[in-house]
């Protein structure tokens, strides 16, 4: 479990981040990605945010997914309402994200993703920044 950050050390990060999309560095300066870390054990049954993941997990690796087309990894077997909202153009932005993560059904209707709703908008926040760590996607 990592330790949380002096604020001196987050403006770093951030300043180090700014080549990606303005919605993604203002959901990184909303949020704290010490306290995602810990928001993201509820995720972390069936998802990972590590690269070299090998175990084959219920869902898609997080890794990288600000920018991401929805249903694009290669290999994995997506819902088919979460491959024709990747076809009809939906990308995992943090607005996206955000969106997603406090009503899953809502954006992706008939979705196969069993959590609850995130419902706590600093909870949201805190989990995009973290997730904002690993990077943006490169096809």
């Amino acid at each position: 479990m990592s330790r949380p950050r002096p604020a001196a050390f987050r403006g770093f990060v951030l300043s180090g981040l700014l080549y990606l999309a303005p919605a993604v560095v203002q959901a990184v300066a909303a949020g704290d990605a010490a306290r995602g870390e810990l928001a993201f054990q509820r995720c972390f049954a069936c998802h990972s945010v590590d690269p070299y993941e090998t175990a084959k997990l219920q869902g898609p690796s997080l890794y990288r997914i600000m920018g991401r087309p929805a249903g694009a990894i290669a290999g994995f077997e997506y819902s088919d309402a979460m491959r024709k909202k990747g076809a009809a153009g939906l990308v995992w932005d943090a607005a996206t994200l955000d969106r997603y993560l406090a009503d899953p059904e809502g954006l992706v209707p008939e979705t196969t993703m069993s959590a609850a709703p995130l419902r706590d908008e600093q909870e949201r926040a805190d989990l995009l920044a973290y997730l904002a760590r690993s990077g943006s996607y490169r096809p």
